[in-house]
């Protein structure tokens, strides 16, 4: 158990290559494949998490300057998922559930209920961290056990549900996203895109980044789009000219290097895609599966971090 919460106290870059190696080698994959394979994810989480920081370290002073402007007395400090994830696993909880999980994923698989093999192990800490506050509130240890396995019931199901859209989407062949914080709010997204779809005029705007890039050219890229947002937050934050021009050219690169890191990512995760589909598929001939995977896949895509940067103000 010491050895176990000592990789997961490493975080995703060290767990994930860890897991992706030893699903590798499941499916057959050749040693060194494996080895790369798992080294590409690990790189590109590391790398993911390179250029998060530069936005953070950035954007946190940025931030706090914009409070101090507006007057805000905010008390509440969000420590973000590497303090949650710390307390998920340290959660009495974790046994009997990452136990749990992993039968019952292959239970949904051999009785057709999902298509998803749900490898992104290392967020589980999201479901203990929600069985722990039912553990805090109740007491009760087997109730809120249970309770847990529901919702990664429910979450594997959504993951189904919304696997055709989004690999569509994001060209993403064989990949679902058993991401409880992100699943949670599918229902809102389809409730406010179906309201938006039924406004005049409203309806017909394609305010995407390929729309904007296809129209203005270079003042559509996600460089300059990043550039634009860093100016702007500067502005709120009451920068000078020279404290805005630099912290615009950080947003910017973000922008920029954020997709290139889940190219590397995803480079190892197709490694294993393509072993698991084939081994898979020899077994199961008639069938499709998806692998559950992290949507930190998706934050490369430009219009996803531009909302991102948008909501800084308001958060």
């Amino acid at each position: 158990m010491d050895i176990i919460n000592s990789i997961i106290s490493l975080g995703a870059s060290v767990m994930m290559p860890v897991i992706f190696f030893i699903i590798a080698l499941c499916f057959g994959v050749k040693i060194g494949t494996a080895f790369k394979a798992g080294m590409l994810v690990g790189i590109g989480f590391e790398g993911v998490g390179l250029v998060i920081g530069l936005l953070l370290t950035n954007l946190g002073p940025a931030s706090q300057a914009m409070v101090e402007r507006i007057g805000l007395h905010l008390t509440v400090v969000d420590t973000g998922w590497p303090t949650a994830s710390t307390i998920g696993w340290g959660s009495p909880l974790m046994l009997p559930v990452v136990v749990g999980f992993i039968v019952i994923n292959i239970a949904m698989l051999l009785l057709k209920l999902t298509k998803t093999v749900n490898i992104d192990i290392f967020n589980y800490w999201i479901f203990l961290i929600m069985g722990s506050v039912v553990y805090a509130g109740t007491g009760n240890y087997w109730l809120s056990v249970g309770i847990t396995f529901g919702i990664f019931i429910l979450t594997l199901l959504a993951a189904d549900l919304t696997a055709p859209y989004l690999q569509k989407n994001y060209n993403l062949k064989g990949i679902s996203f058993p991401h409880l914080t992100c699943i949670t709010y599918v229902p809102f997204g389809i409730a406010c895109n179906y309201i938006i779809d039924k406004i005049p005029l409203i309806n017909k705007i394609n305010f995407d980044p390929e729309s904007i890039n296809k129209k203005f050219g270079v003042f559509g890229e996600p460089l300059t789009l990043g550039f634009v947002l860093g100016l702007l937050l500067a502005f709120l934050a009451g920068y000078d000219v020279a404290a805005a021009v630099s912290l615009a050219i950080k947003v910017s690169a973000a922008m920029l290097l954020l997709p290139k890191m889940i190219e590397i990512l995803v480079q190892g995760l197709l490694i294993v895609r393509d072993a698991a589909e084939a081994k898979l598929k020899a077994k199961f001939p008639n069938r499709d599966f998806y692998i559950g995977m992290d949507t930190a896949l998706l934050i490369g895509e430009p219009s996803v971090l531009a909302t991102g940067l948008l909501l800084i103000p308001m958060a």
